[in-house]
């Protein structure tokens, strides 16, 4: 029954599964010689226990490990979100993106006539995009580089790799003359900068190293640092940088993993060292791979915990056959003690810990998909700066009241609002500051709170209502913005009004307007009400 159960859990993990059902469907009667294919049947056996036995149930532990992971997550966050609704929690993964930046002075304009046409220039879309498209091609180009490649192939890829380098050192010079030391603020142009110097560095080694006795590999490590163009495409492309924001924010917690990983094989090293130091070399077991010192030790286990070669190190750990260990040496295995071994780390690494890495991933993966989906990430907050940094080029946090419509539509989707928009930004309630002025963080907040269905036109009644309960709800979350307040406002940040409020007494100033036009055709006006009308007016 234990063999039985020890040949399941072979096959559960997917090694030496071939042969034993090889052998299975060869059986006959008890005590006789097996016959080839004699029971083809129970090639239905093996096939459904891989399905369920192997894709299916061994991958419940990933589900489990993450359903757990997420427990402790949500233990170690606290419980601010536990009470949340769904609405809420978007709101308040939200608000944590948008206090991450603060606005930025733009890059003046050069004083030089070349200078400010060469600022032009680079600051156009499309030379950008003409860029882009260099990058792609030259990425394509790479692709048609082979083994044995024609002399004639040979120097065309040369000399085209060299106008792309061409091209790339004129994209960085004109950006260093435009910009000048600016250009250095952008991670993304300090990345274009040392590929363009890489890629000049390798240029002038190739032509030196073909003058000189060096090795052909050194020549290829070389010509490897091309390939770091086409991390450019990176700057560019989304669903990359989603990818790659995943594996990011999940480093910290693939080392602790990792450093979990490393505790168990070390353990494990120790005890094998004890158990099965002096096993002779048979099947898994060899001069490279055993169990006599701890770093070979060390790493045959590594390689076990991803399941590789797992069942033919047992075989070597269980190995009794006189003709290859001796017993009065001690050099044989021992099968019982093989099993418990292998069989525990197995679990504990194989389908515990490495599947902690999985999960780790995962998780940070959704999240990040989920940012996307929802539509807002820290993409779009960016993007809300780079057009605030055109009205406000002081970096003072406010913009005049004047270009609230403009620059709401300017932005564009998803935050944006296109024009006609004075009524939805009236129904936002933005808060106004004094001088007729918006603060980028209650413009920011609204907008945000607009884009995830806070607000709803469909009932003008309770429109009002969630107005009056979304003003409350700003006012009560001014001491949690208050860091972020001091640090994205130059000066004091003081509401003396809301957009909401303004544009009722703008209504009301129509309406008298209109109801004093009214009159004065039936010459029921005195000078009160002219006085008083001059006043709405200059008001207007």
């Amino acid at each position: 029954m234990l063999q039985c159960l020890f040949s399941i859990f072979f096959q559960a993990t997917f090694k030496g599964w071939i042969e034993i059902m090889s052998d299975a469907v060869d059986i006959t009667e008890y005590d006789q010689q097996p016959v080839y294919n004699n029971a083809t049947g129970y090639y239905l056996f093996f096939v459904l226990f891989i399905i369920v036995g192997s894709f299916f149930t061994l991958n419940l532990f990933i589900g489990v490990i993450i359903q757990n992971f997420n427990m402790q997550k949500k233990k170690a966050g606290g419980s601010l979100e536990l009470f949340m609704t769904e609405d809420q929690k978007k709101y308040y993964q939200a608000m944590k993106k948008m206090v991450r930046r603060t606005p930025q002075k733009p890059i003046p304009k050069p004083k030089f006539l070349v200078s400010r046409w060469i600022f032009k220039i680079i600051s156009n879309r499309k030379f950008d995009l003409f860029i882009l498209g260099m990058i792609g091609l030259n990425t394509l180009i790479m692709c048609f580089e082979h083994h044995r490649q024609p002399e004639s192939m040979k120097e065309a890829m040369e000399i085209v790799n060299k106008v792309f380098i061409i091209i790339f050192t004129c994209e960085f010079a004109l950006k260093l003359i435009g910009q000048r030391w600016y250009y250095f603020k952008d991670p993304w142009n300090v990345f274009d900068c040392c590929i363009v110097i890489f890629s000049l560095i390798c240029w002038g080694l190739e032509d030196l190293i073909t003058t000189l006795p060096v090795p052909p590999t050194t020549v290829r490590i070389v010509r490897l640092f091309r390939v770091g163009r086409v991390l450019r495409l990176v700057k560019s492309a989304r669903g990359i940088r989603t990818l790659l924001f995943a594996l990011i924010v999940s480093l910290p917690a693939l080392f602790n993993v990792a450093l979990l990983l490393f505790l168990t094989a070390f353990v494990y090293s120790i005890v094998g060292m004890s158990f099965f130091g002096k096993v002779a070399y048979h099947a898994g077991i060899d001069a490279e791979f055993n169990f006599e010192t701890f770093p070979r030790a060390f790493i045959i286990l590594l390689q076990i915990s991803t399941s590789a070669g797992w069942s033919t190190v047992f075989e070597g750990l269980s190995n009794t056959d006189p003709a290859y260990c001796s017993q009065e040496e001690g050099t044989c295995g021992n099968f019982l003690w093989a099993t418990l071994f292998l069989v525990s780390y197995l679990i504990i690494s194989f389908m515990v810990i490495i599947n902690m890495y999985i999960a780790v991933i995962l998780e940070n993966f959704s999240q990040a998909t989920e940012d996307v989906q929802q539509g807002l990430t820290q993409d779009e907050f960016d993007a809300f700066y780079e057009v605030w940094e055109l009205y406000d080029v002081h970096a003072r946090g406010f913009i005049e009241l004047k270009h609230l419509e403009e620059f709401v539509e300017r932005i564009g989707p998803p935050l944006g609002i296109p024009r006609p928009n004075r009524i939805r930004l009236a129904c936002l309630a933005i808060p106004i500051c004094s001088q007729d002025r918006i603060f980028c963080m209650d413009l920011l907040d609204a907008l945000t709170r607009n884009f995830l269905g806070r607000l709803t036109t469909e009932n003008p009644q309770q429109l009002v209502e969630q107005i009056e309960v979304g003003r409350s709800a700003l006012q009560d979350r001014a001491l949690d913005k208050s860091n972020f307040v001091a640090k994205a406002a130059k000066e004091p940040v003081v509401p003396v009004s809301n957009t909401y409020a303004r544009q009722q007494e703008h209504f009301a100033a129509f309406k008298i307007l209109y109801f004093w036009r009214k009159h004065r055709k039936s010459g029921r006006v005195d000078a009160v009400a002219s006085n008083t009308l001059e006043t709405v007016k200059s008001a207007l």
